[in-house]
């Protein structure tokens, strides 16, 4: 008979806080406005698309209660029915994650902030909605906002997997971390000069502005209140450098270096406990690259065998490259939209000054807009002011020597270049700032969130 050894293991458990419930039925709820709210917050109305990697402490608006700590900040969508009967997912930044709240509070300045046009006064005689205007589209998005009392609200519900992978989203908050406390309203930016009038006797009023009184001297422990906001001042990810220590087996010194110097913005959206790894579902926005990109239209004197006639080449000055064969040159927006599936969106794009990769109108130009990606244009005649000249001369290089070499025929240029481009982004240099990294390392990082919770 054999003997059995039992193994001792060590498991590491993950914070309830960063899992998503399993939706067993289908819940219909308010989204109410609320203006005290500080971020959207997300009730049983809601899924979560990902975690932001930030918790925050809810504070009440009475002292006599207890604070929520450790609420995770996460993306969060629910199901809207307009009057049509045309279904959308909105999508909501920066919300707060309590599932256990009937309904969602969603503070209408927020969406102002990103944009949004929010009518919720119901004594203007108009019909109130929330809208967004896309210049992509011909149709803005339109959501009614219905009134019981003094309450504003819509009508939404949980979305499926399924409403999320079909339905269209709409984006109503911003990514961009989000603190009520350093918003300034454009009306309220030169206050302290300007006069109150009352607008119906059109006289001068007394400043409504309260002065700061400040203390004779230091004050108790017990005056000191905690700040009401929900913006962590400092990193405050559930991924310690202990944690990390103990799954991968390195020191603590090693981890906190490592989680410095990589990313964790990927969100868990698998039900908990994992058994496996899961792949990063639910991410419906493209990757952001650290980087700005440059794009040029490349002309190979000769058409392809597939009957390619163009290429349109994305490099940086990090000798990063890749090249994607278009048939004509109004075709470059096929090629950004490979690219950003491919690789990312980056944060700026340089072009010169082309009337496809210009004109507003053109699906160029709405590619970079829908993907937050913003645009800059070249002066005319200078393109050495494009950082892709110089990967272009390179790129241009090392295929001719390929043609010279080999006697291969020219009209293979369309698996020649992108094959060129590929090698180029795989050569480690110390060049271009390289410091003998590789140019695909440079720009998009190293991502290790799907490596946290596995040994």
């Amino acid at each position: 008979m054999k003997r059995l050894s039992v193994v001792k293991m060590n498991i590491r458990t993950i914070s309830k806080n960063f899992t998503i419930p399993k939706c067993d039925k289908f819940y219909k709820g308010r989204v109410e406005m609320d203006t005290h709210a500080d971020t959207f917050l997300a009730g049983k109305n809601c899924s979560v698309l990902n975690f932001s990697e930030r918790i925050c402490d809810v504070m009440p608006y009475s002292d006599a209660y207890e604070a929520m700590v450790d609420i995770p900040i996460v993306q969060a969508a629910t199901g809207y029915t307009a009057p049509d009967g045309s279904q959308y997912i909105l999508v909501f930044n920066e919300a707060i994650y309590l599932p256990n709240m009937d309904h969602s509070l969603l503070n209408p300045n927020q969406l102002r902030h990103y944009g949004m046009d929010v009518k919720d006064n119901p004594y203007c005689g108009r019909q109130m909605m929330i809208r967004k205007t896309d210049p992509d589209d011909d149709e803005d998005f339109v959501a009614i906002l219905k009134s019981q009392g003094t309450v504003i609200y819509m009508d939404t519900w949980t979305p499926t997997d399924e409403d999320l992978n079909e339905l269209p989203h709409v984006v109503l908050t911003s990514s961009k971390e989000w603190d009520p406390h350093k918003v300034v309203f454009p009306s309220c930016l030169d206050l302290e000069e300007k006069p109150i009038y009352d607008v119906y006797n059109m006289r001068v009023m007394k400043s409504l502005i309260v002065p700061t009184v400040v203390s004779s001297g230091p004050l108790e422990d017990d005056q000191l209140l905690a700040p009401k906001t929900f913006i962590s001042t400092e990193r405050h990810s559930n991924t310690s450098p202990e944690d990390l220590s103990e799954t991968w087996g390195i020191s603590v010194e090693q981890a906190k270096m490592t989680l410095d110097a990589t990313t964790q913005r990927h969100g868990r959206s698998a039900i908990m406990p994992l058994s496996r790894r899961y792949r990063l579902d639910r991410m419906y926005e493209p990757k952001r690259l650290r980087c700005h990109m440059s794009s040029d239209t490349v002309d190979p004197r000769c058409v392809s065998i597939h009957g390619s006639r163009y290429c349109q080449v994305f490099a940086n000055n990090s000798m990063f490259c890749v090249a994607y064969p278009i048939s004509k040159k109004s075709d470059c927006h096929i090629a950004l939209k490979n690219f950003i599936r491919d690789y990312g969106a980056p944060d700026s794009m340089i072009t010169d000054g082309s009337g496809e990769q210009t004109s507003k109108d053109r699906e160029f130009s709405k590619c970079l807009r829908k993907n937050n990606i913003r645009q800059v244009i070249t002066p005319p005649h200078r393109p050495n002011l494009n950082p892709a000249a110089l990967v272009l001369r390179e790129l241009r290089k090392r295929w001719y020597r390929s043609i010279f070499r080999t006697n291969c025929p020219r009209s293979l240029w369309n698996y020649g270049l992108p094959h060129f481009a590929k090698l180029m982004q795989l050569m480690a240099s110390n060049a271009a700032n390289l410091k003998g990294r590789t140019p695909i390392e440079a720009i998009t990082g190293v991502h290790i969130s799907q490596y946290l919770d596995f040994s």
